[in-house]
């Protein structure tokens, strides 16, 4: 799988989503440790599995698997995984409005609406050194958009390229 297809996938399902394709990117990034890979099993924990670390609890109430690792399985590409798993699970939180949002619908869909500074439980903090707020896991995944070897161009600028190129080639037309 090349980054080309893995950008041109994220841009469809973030689209489908109403997000920025660089929150989802940074988003996939951050929990996959830059890997992209659709098998990835998270370091901190001993159940989360896949593109946005689904955990077995998840695997189980929201897909009817057993466990994380046969649901990650029976969906091993990128493609597979964005279509059967990343959009199915992120659609129910739909509409992402804010980074928090969309991050929190993957680290503790509870805290979507939260204050960014409010702490997350005990437990969570504990599982997942370093992180203690909304706030802080947007400032991890964020450190990714800069990093992504995946680049779109943010949501204000492509607007104006699509309009500069509309602009040229009817210069180009009418000019001669």
């Amino acid at each position: 799988m090349s980054f080309e297809s893995n950008a041109r996938k994220i841009q469809e399902i973030a689209a489908k989503l109403g997000v920025n394709p660089a929150w989802l990117d940074a988003l996939i990034n951050f929990e996959t440790g830059g890997s992209y890979d659709p098998l990835k099993k998270g370091p901190t924990s001993t159940g989360a599995h896949g593109l946005i670390q689904i955990i077995n609890s998840t695997a189980r109430t929201d897909f009817g698997y057993p466990d994380s690792l046969s649901l990650v399985q029976d969906y091993p590409t990128f493609d597979e995984q964005m279509d059967g798993i990343v959009y199915p699970y992120l659609k129910k939180y739909m509409p992402f409005k804010t980074q928090q949002s969309l991050y929190m619908a993957v680290f503790y869909p509870a805290y979507r609406f939260v204050p960014p500074d409010r702490e997350f439980p005990m437990d969570v903090q504990k599982a997942n050194p370093g992180i203690k707020t909304p706030q802080d896991y947007i400032n991890f995944v964020n450190r990714r958009i800069q990093q992504s070897t995946l680049h779109f161009p943010p949501a204000t600028v492509l607007p104006l390229i699509i309009a500069a190129a509309g602009l040229w080639f009817l210069y180009k037309r009418f000019s001669r």
